[in-house]
């Protein structure tokens, strides 16, 4: 072997360790023009080992065709394998702005800052079309559930019909409105949420309609709102009317770790969730740890995103080129900041995978007597977010009711 190619296979293998994991740290991204969105969904993305696989193998087959509808996936994938080697500086630069330059076509907007949702919305989309014809890969982030509807006599008067949603929502209840006794109050919650609703359907005005979740994704995926709704706003908007909500003014709780389990499971436990029906796939208690987390900082209109991603027990802030050690993850967000915990990524784990540590940071954060924002976890349908992250959470309170009526008389 010649000194040449020596120097050129020493080059490649130092900056590939430069490029990449540095001791476990994820790699620093340059913000080559707003591109912060872009550069906390690849952390995230790069943390979440089943689909990073599955962008990998994407970029594999997209190689072979020139779908025009798939040059927004191309380039997002391309991303994801530049990334981590910085011999692709350049090359991960042009794809970023191919991504921007996609999201502003396929958007009709000229801004080059986008919604990380919106973006991984499209990204999920175009994998899923990719792979149409491989059922696990359709379970990598989608949850899916029954939607029942029976007479008063427990009659069934629709054919049983799964449904998919991507992402939860939460869509937090106002101090004012949280009982005092918060022991059960999760479960509370989340029974509320999915219990039965009296719907017409067919002529029959009283109907009832029950949504159970029927399988679990490897992913789950959790959105939070800068919006806060009382107890008697929620229900107003189940009644079809447009209330306006207000701007969340206090905590916000995100626990690292839940659960989900049968809707007839009992437990004092707040982040135990009973939504899984009876008749579904999951067996006993399914554990879900957070693997990362896209923030935002801003004021719906402008702002910046940012990432915390988890390796092992490690936390790291990933803020474009700026990486640095945590000592865990915020348990309890301040609203009135201007920053949130905007889209949460929950990873399935086993149960040895869980960490009491975390945990007892969990309860303790749940247990502090100073006034905090209770999660509502509540799914919709239907995509939330058409264009900017400022329209999106403007339009959330008049949207969230229609989208759950229209499915009510198309179910």
């Amino acid at each position: 072997m010649n000194k040449k190619l020596h120097v050129i296979l020493a080059a490649t293998i130092v900056c590939h360790a430069v490029g990449s994991d540095n001791n476990n740290m994820p790699p620093a991204l340059q913000n080559h023009g707003n591109t912060c969105y872009l550069n906390s969904t690849l952390q995230c993305f790069n943390n979440l080992p089943l689909a990073k696989t599955y962008c990998n193998d994407g970029y594999k087959k997209l190689q072979k065709t020139n779908d025009q509808n798939m040059h927004l996936l191309r380039a997002f994938t391309a991303n994801m394998q530049y990334m981590n080697n910085s011999l692709y500086k350049n090359s991960f630069e042009t794809q970023a702005k191919n991504v921007t330059g996609c999201m502003q076509q396929e958007t009709g907007s000229n801004n080059t800052q986008h919604d990380a949702t919106e973006l991984i919305r499209k990204a999920i989309g175009g994998l899923e079309a990719l792979f149409s014809n491989n059922n696990e890969r359709k379970k990598l982030f989608n949850i899916r559930y029954d939607g029942i509807i029976t007479d008063s006599n427990g009659n069934q008067l629709n054919e049983k019909r799964e449904h998919t949603t991507w992402p939860l929502q939460i869509g937090p209840f106002s101090g004012n409105d949280i009982p005092p006794d918060r022991t059960n109050i999760a479960q509370l919650l989340c029974n509320h949420t999915f219990k039965k609703e009296q719907i017409e359907y067919n002529g029959n005005s009283n109907a009832n309609k029950e949504d159970q979740i029927t399988s679990l994704p490897e992913y789950v995926t959790v959105q939070t709102t800068p919006q806060q709704f009382s107890y008697n706003e929620l229900l107003q908007q189940w009644c079809g009317e447009t209330p306006t909500g207000s701007p969340l003014n206090s905590d916000i709780i995100v626990p690292e770790q839940v659960q989900f389990c049968k809707n007839n499971h009992q437990s004092s436990h707040p982040f135990i969730l009973p939504l899984i029906s009876q008749s579904g796939e999951e067996k006993g208690l399914v554990p879900y740890r957070l693997n990362s987390c896209i923030v935002y900082k801003g004021n719906g209109s402008s702002g910046h995103y940012w990432a915390h991603v988890r390796k092992g027990e490690q936390w790291y802030k990933c803020d474009d080129t700026t990486i640095t050690k945590e000592d865990t993850f915020p348990r309890k967000w301040n609203a009135t900041t201007g920053i949130i915990p905007y889209l949460l990524f929950y990873e399935r784990v086993n149960n040895d995978q869980l960490s009491q540590q975390a945990d007892n940071y969990d309860l303790n954060a749940w247990n502090d007597t100073s006034p905090v924002v209770i999660p509502w976890w509540h799914r919709y349908k239907t995509p939330l977010i058409y264009g900017g992250f400022g329209s999106a959470t403007l339009a959330a309170a008049s949207i969230i009711y229609n989208m759950m009526h229209n499915d009510n008389k198309n179910s």
